[in-house]
């Protein structure tokens, strides 16, 4: 139609004539290329367009499941390498008790020498070797609790992100800075009459000062980093009642609704139940089953036009007239008032909400029906529901540390001056 449609030019132009002339041979040509599909041939077109369109849908979930085959096979790669994950995974475990343990060991000797004793002075070896340990510590002061968490994740093909890695480095080489300090202190005082006289005399300063540093970076996972995960996906099909009820339509049916006017609703015609069906005088009444329900129709669909609905045969002798001036009769007047102000109240311009039926090609659902199951943005291992069980063990398990801090800050100010 469109190409018939652009063969005439303008009626004042030369090639007029000679296009009017060709134009029996022009459709035949028109006909040998594009020929017509007739009612009969009807379904086996659609049949093809639809295997055409399944075709499709395999060739790009077959080149998608090709792609995760070869990151499969990438990410498992060969028995080296899974020997090598074995490798780091057992040393990531060891870095993460030592880590622990110096953790641990730090805070307790601080607590001890906030309070007055001394542990280190009977043991002379080891608290002249302390600097050297704290420098091995440098090996595991970073050590990274997602580490295998995140491992996993890419293992599977899944793009995790971590938050706050900086913020946890920094908190973990400012304990261990302070340990260093610490540590050079105990072991040089006595050779520094600096350090005997300003340091060690005056342990309430420094003491609390480095405990902070050490809980800071006991607790600096939980306040400090965080994962970010994908939304998981899945494909659905949003067309499948379409394509049933496509298929379960005659040919004569498909014909009427390709020939639809744009102003047609696209949904198609259930037939009713006849309400009085049911209201017989026979022993055995016929009773007619309530309408189903059909996924992506109405279930409220309009009432059996009534004899009002019926528009009645216009009579050929009426006279055709109009009121010479509207405003003199109250009805007509109000009437053209009330025609003149809708036409004014600007409703012309609001944007577009019905759009004329378009002709599927077949590919437009392929990328249409892959649904987000959450339309949230990316979840974070930080941002639970407030209201849930978890959401609560997560704000007292951020606040946890933080309340620990401020507790042990007075105990330590206590210790100091009691000193």
């Amino acid at each position: 139609m469109n190409l018939l449609s652009n063969y005439l030019p303008a009626p004042e132009s030369s090639e007029y004539a000679y296009r009017v002339k060709m134009l029996p041979e022009y459709k035949e040509s028109l006909y040998t290329r594009y020929p017509p599909v007739c009612e009969l041939c009807q379904p086996a077109v659609e049949d093809e367009i639809h295997q055409k369109e399944q075709m499709a849908r395999r060739k790009a979930l077959g080149g998608w499941l090709k792609e995760g085959k070869e990151r499969k096979r990438r990410v498992s790669g060969t028995p080296q390498s899974k020997e090598k994950v074995l490798v780091e995974t057992l040393s990531w475990k060891v870095r993460g008790v030592l880590w622990f343990l110096c953790s641990v060991a730090s805070i307790v000797l601080l607590s001890m020498g906030m309070f007055g004793r001394q542990p280190l002075e009977s043991v002379p070896r080891l608290r002249s070797a302390l600097p050297f340990l704290v420098l091995v510590s440098l090996l595991w002061t970073v050590w990274d609790p997602t580490y295998i968490t995140i491992q996993r994740a890419r293992m599977q093909g899944r793009d995790v992100r971590l938050h706050g890695r900086r913020d946890y480095i920094i908190c973990q080489m400012a304990a261990w800075v302070s340990r260093l300090l610490v540590a050079l202190t105990i072991v040089f005082h006595r050779r520094s009459p600096f350090l005997e006289r300003y340091v060690i005399s005056y342990p309430r300063f420094y003491l609390p000062l480095a405990l902070m540093f050490e809980l800071i970076a006991l607790f600096a996972y939980s306040l400090c980093l965080s994962i970010q995960h994908p939304p998981p996906i899945r494909l659905i099909d949003t067309q499948s009642h379409r394509n049933t009820l496509s298929r379960s339509s005659t040919p004569a049916t498909a014909s009427q609704s390709s020939l639809s006017t744009p102003t047609a609703p696209s949904f198609p015609k259930v037939l009713e139940s006849d309400l009085l069906a049911s209201l017989s005088l026979s022993s055995k009444p016929v009773v007619t089953p309530p309408p189903k329900p059909v996924f992506g129709l109405p279930s409220l669909l309009s009432q059996t036009a009534g004899p009002s609905s019926i528009p009645a045969p216009s009579d050929e002798d009426a006279m055709d007239w109009t009121p010479t001036n509207g405003d003199q009769n109250s009805l007509f007047g109000a009437k053209s008032k009330q025609k003149q102000n809708d036409a004014d109240d600007g409703s012309w311009l609001r944007p577009q909400r019905f759009f004329a039926p378009e002709k599927p090609t077949g590919l437009e659902g392929l990328f249409a029906r892959t649904k987000l199951v959450d339309d949230d943005a990316m979840r974070v291992d930080d941002e639970p529901n407030p209201q849930s069980r978890d959401g609560i063990l997560k704000r007292w398990k951020q606040w946890t540390p933080i309340l620990v801090i401020a507790s042990c800050l007075p105990l330590a100010f206590y210790a100091g001056t009691e000193l």
